[in-house]
């Protein structure tokens, strides 16, 4: 390794792997690090699903050279060593009338647009983790809205194997007043109404797709390096490495940034080890539920835990 040689490391994405990645990768290599990002700031996706704008756009702090620019094609860029960091893109499935109908919760701008609906009827439709925090979140901010939640399975929350947690989520949804519809998939969308596979039209004034999105985008391997590339890396969502968790996300920049390191050095490369300590799940006001390890609890201190994370990933990663 020669000590004295400059090298071109670039990181494709601010979120939760790319900052973070960006960041740990300044340490080691000072000056030589640039951080490409589309947007402006760094999106804190929690407070965007409480609709707070204001917190959810955050500051891009990092001493690496920032350049606000879409990367469409990872080819054309010049680097020695390259993180790719490009978070998720939203998936209609196909669904006749989706796109041009439904609201998507994805930037403060969305954000903006879900706090202006009308007061009537709104349907959020997709009943996992996004789905659930944004119904409790609307329903407790606005009591004058109707809200009803569809879920294509037989249940809510359907990527998580915990019951206990499904059961809790289900009767707080309930208890604030959520209509809930399950075992349906959303077949077409008109201007107004929805159509279920049972033949079932609902009509609507809002209407928010929490239903699905592409994560995974790029195949990796134990060390994350993209298929077929020795110096490109995939962290976070657009890895096909346990993307869809920011506890994930951050663990695989650490890896990544390290790995890189380990390949200047001429070392051997770390593998990339998913662990997966608990979720913590806001449900409107000071409730929440949370599950971590085999423990599952819930309401005001399951809050107060989420709170905390909050408070710590601001103050160590940001």
């Amino acid at each position: 390794m020669d000590i004295a040689k400059k090298y071109k490391i670039v990181v494709v994405g601010a979120g939760f792997a790319g900052l973070r990645c960006a960041k740990v990768l300044c340490r080691y290599y000072p000056g030589q690090v640039t951080l490409i990002e589309e947007k402006d700031h760094h999106l804190y996706w929690p407070m965007l699903y409480k609709l707070q704008a204001g917190e959810a756009k955050m500051r891009i702090t990092t001493s690496a050279r920032v350049v606000q620019q879409r990367v469409e094609n990872y080819h054309t860029l010049d680097y020695d060593y390259l993180v790719l960091a490009t978070g998720s893109t939203v998936s209609y499935y196909g669904i006749p009338g989706l796109p041009e109908n439904a609201l998507v919760l994805r930037s403060v701008e969305d954000a903006a647009r879900i706090e202006a609906l009308p007061d009537e009827d709104a349907i959020i439709v997709g009943g996992g983790v996004t789905g659930v925090e944004l119904t409790a979140e609307l329903v407790t901010m606005f009591a004058n809205k109707n809200i009803t939640l569809a879920e294509a399975c037989p249940q809510l929350l359907p990527g998580l194997a915990d019951d206990r947690v499904r059961r809790i989520v289900t009767r707080r949804l309930q208890r604030l007043g959520v209509k809930i519809i399950l075992g349906h998939r959303l077949q077409q969308v008109d201007r107004g109404s929805l159509i279920f596979d049972n033949g079932h039209r609902l009509s609507f004034k809002g209407l928010i797709w929490a239903g699905g999105v592409m994560l995974g985008q790029y195949p990796v391997n134990q060390y994350l390096q993209v298929a077929g590339e020795a110096n490109v890396f995939a962290i976070g969502d657009c890895s096909s490495a346990q993307p869809g968790m920011i506890e994930s996300a951050l663990r695989q920049a650490d890896t990544a940034a390290a790995n890189i390191k380990n390949l200047i050095a001429g070392r051997s490369l770390q593998v990339y080890r998913p662990r997966h300590f608990g979720i913590v799940i806001p449900l409107g006001g000071r409730y929440a539920v949370a599950k971590v390890g085999p423990l599952v609890f819930s309401g005001q201190f399951a809050w107060f835990l989420k709170k905390l994370i909050h408070w710590y990933y601001k103050k160590i990663y940001v």
